[in-house]
């Protein structure tokens, strides 16, 4: 549960690091949460990810000031030897507190040591549905390399008297957790929600195809046949459904599968959740296999039917994680369906 902590002081000047759409959507939430003015803002990317363009697109419509840093020029091995790091550099202006969209990059964490003044306050903000893993059991493994690099720097964190992995902002306020969190509710953003003409509709949230047919271990054609599955029955039960692909999703054959069954493939080119709220849309149905955006979407909009579809494959590698996500969905009033 949260109390009051200096760490979610009002007006304090900030850093936020972020990286993909979801994790802009919380650093704009917490600017006006905690009533903070003077920020900045440091998008990392990709040049390959084609969400890079959502991120920018977002950050012009939210009118926030940003700077870039390419992620394949971040080399938190040989960071670590520079005097920024350890806190030594004074000249230029540091910060006291910083929001981290993703805590299981050490990239991120390399960045936010070097941008910190002593005693620093690190909060994360969510990352997906990563976040409630996190929030239950820390860090997912990693590689030797990593693990030590990861040693080295909460050793480093620990030096400068900066606790780097206790305090969150996050939509997951209800896990039993060790961490301290404070309750991300999107009020603001939900409260830019208008009235609209707009006729209800069922929307169904893509994955990425490629990481999902790994986590379920099933081949391409498998998940052709379950979307193909999903789809036909949103589509008979529900009518007018609206697909919006996943914004790393290059799968072609989804936007054909739309095409077959006379279904409205819809690119965006900001997060879903702030398409829906800036074109005042509230949906009828939301649908989609263990997105982040279901939860999102559910908080935003609790009179929507939100249904997680899920894919009973229990040899899957991912198959206990996904089922953990589901149980925790149910909690949330969003929908259960096996295919």
């Amino acid at each position: 549960m949260f109390s009051k902590h200096a760490e979610f002081e009002k007006g304090e000047p900030s850093l936020f690091i972020i990286g993909s759409p979801f994790q802009l959507l919380c650093a704009y939430e917490a600017i006006h949460t905690f009533n903070i003015y003077d920020y900045k803002i440091i998008v990392v990317y990709n040049e390959s990810d084609s969400r890079k363009n959502q991120i920018f697109s977002m950050l012009e419509a939210f009118k926030l000031k940003y700077s870039k840093c390419e992620e394949n020029k971040i080399h938190a091995s040989r960071m670590i030897f520079n005097k920024s790091i350890w806190g030594l550099n004074k000249k230029e202006k540091k910060y006291n507190r910083i929001f981290i969209g993703n805590y299981d990059l050490i990239s991120y964490r390399t960045i936010a040591l070097s941008q910190a003044n002593n005693g620093c306050n690190f909060i994360f903000l969510d990352d997906g549905n990563a976040s409630i893993h996190f929030l239950k059991k820390g860090h997912y493994k990693h590689s030797f390399f990593c693990s030590l690099l990861e040693k080295i720097f909460l050793g480093i964190s620990h030096f400068r008297g900066i606790n780097p992995e206790k305090y969150f902002f996050s939509i997951y306020n209800d896990i039993n957790t060790d961490k301290v969190v404070y309750p991300n509710k999107f009020d603001h953003l939900g409260a830019q929600l208008t009235n609209s003409d707009h006729p209800e509709k069922c929307y169904f949230i893509g994955t990425n195809s490629t990481e999902f047919i790994r986590a379920m271990g099933i081949s391409l054609e498998k998940y052709r046949a379950y979307l193909k599955k999903a789809l036909e029955a949103l589509k008979k039960q529900y009518g007018s459904t609206v697909y919006i692909p996943h914004g790393r999703d290059i799968n072609s054959n989804d936007k054909e599968l739309c095409q077959y069954l006379s279904i409205s493939y819809t690119p965006l080119q900001e997060a879903i959740e702030l398409y829906l709220v800036k074109n005042g849309i509230r949906p009828q149905v939301v649908a989609g296999f263990s997105s982040s955006a279901l939860f999102n979407i559910k908080k935003i909009f609790p009179n929507s039917q939100v249904i997680n579809l899920f894919i009973a494959q229990k040899n899957s590698p991912d198959y206990k994680v996904y089922s953990e996500i589901a149980e925790y969905y149910k909690k949330n009033n969003i929908e259960k369906q096996i295919l």
